[in-house]
This record gives structure tokens, C-alpha cells and sequence, in this order.
């Protein structure tokens, strides 16, 4: 799907769509399941500048449930994306650099008259992946540390701790400094 950015902005339109996730190569690498799909926003508009032409202006909103494998125990954990950005539309990169402020809250975007619209929210759902993604209580790292099958759990049990016979390097120097004291 491609969109002529300055037009749209120009002509304050608002459009929303879906997109499978399977269909997002790039993003699927990155995950453990490529079920689901993106849900998108993509709103235009114009802002009055002084001396100047008005600034183009595109809000996109991304809301998806993704899997992605826990950088722990490597199952799948589920990441919940839900996010706008506001971007400023120029026509260049060296118009991009010289606009670009990192204390405002707009991103700056080199915008075309066949901007691939796909292609740029598969790139923002790929940025906002948090960098590290585990689970709360990584019950699959426990598994694979006792061996336990994945249902040897009863209800209501807590497992184990697979590190209380851990050894503790510091337990010596706790003793020492005990002795040195008394």
C-alpha cells in the first residue's frame, strides 16, 4: 500500500487498516509465533508555520498482541504494543537532519509521493519491541533447569528452587568479617 504523504497531510485524511503479521517478514523473524495481525491509524494534517510553508504533519497509532521468545527460556511471551507517534513530513534528508530536535516529541519523517506504508509500520512495530522481552516468572526456564515436564506442576504448588543448593560466594566474607569483629 502506497500513499503520497504530502497529499495526504494536505488533505487532512484519515485512514485505518489491518495487516497480518505473518505478512511482516522482517517483524516474523523476530518472533516465536506469527499468528495475529497490526491494527493502524494513519492521520494527516497541516500546522501553520510563519514565513514558511505549513508543516505536513502524519499521527500514527499501532496496536498488536505479539510472541516473542523470552530472552530467558526462549518460549514464547506475549508483547503488547500500543503506541502513537507524531511525525513531521519533509521532502529531504538534509531537511529531515536540520529539523530534527531530540527534545521535541515529533519525529521527523522523509516523506514520497509512493511512501510504502507497509514497509514503514512493519519498521516502527520493529522499533517498538522492547530489547529484552521475558516473562514475569519464567516458568519455562524452571523446566528446563529441572527437567520437569511442562505440566508436573499441581495447582496452587510452588516449584523448587532449582538455585537453593547454589553455592554463595559471598557467605565467606560474611563469616570473615563476623570474626574480624569479635
Amino acid at each position: 500500500m502506497k500513499i503520497d504523504t504530502f497529499q495526504f497531510c494536505r488533505s487532512s485524511r484519515e485512514i485505518e487498516g489491518r495487516f497480518a503479521i505473518a505478512d511482516l517478514s522482517r517483524l516474523a523473524d523476530l518472533l516465536s509465533e506469527t499468528g495475529g495481525e497490526v491494527q493502524w491509524t494513519l492521520a494527516g494534517r497541516t500546522r501553520a508555520r510563519s514565513g514558511a510553508e505549513p508543516d505536513c504533519l502524519l499521527s500514527l497509532r499501532l496496536a498488536s498482541l505479539l510472541r516473542c521468545p523470552c530472552s530467558r527460556c526462549l518460549q514464547a511471551v506475549d508483547v503488547t504494543i500500543d503506541t502513537g507517534t507524531e511525525y513531521l513530513v519533509v521532502p529531504t534528508e538534509e531537511e529531515a537532519e536540520r529539523r530534527d530536535d531530540p527534545e521535541s516529541e515529533v519525529d521527523v519523517l522523509v516523506g514520497a509521493r509512493h511512501f510504502d506504508l507497509a514497509e514503514w509500520i512493519e519498521d516502527e512495530l520493529i522499533l517498538a519491541l522492547p530489547p529484552v522481552r521475558f516473562h514475569e516468572r519464567c516458568d519455562g526456564l524452571l523446566r528446563l533447569q529441572t527437567g520437569a515436564p511442562a505440566s508436573s506442576e499441581e495447582p496452587g504448588t510452588e516449584p523448587d528452587d532449582p538455585f537453593s543448593d547454589r553455592r554463595r560466594p559471598f557467605e565467606g566474607l560474611s563469616r570473615l568479617k563476623r570474626s574480624d569483629v569479635e
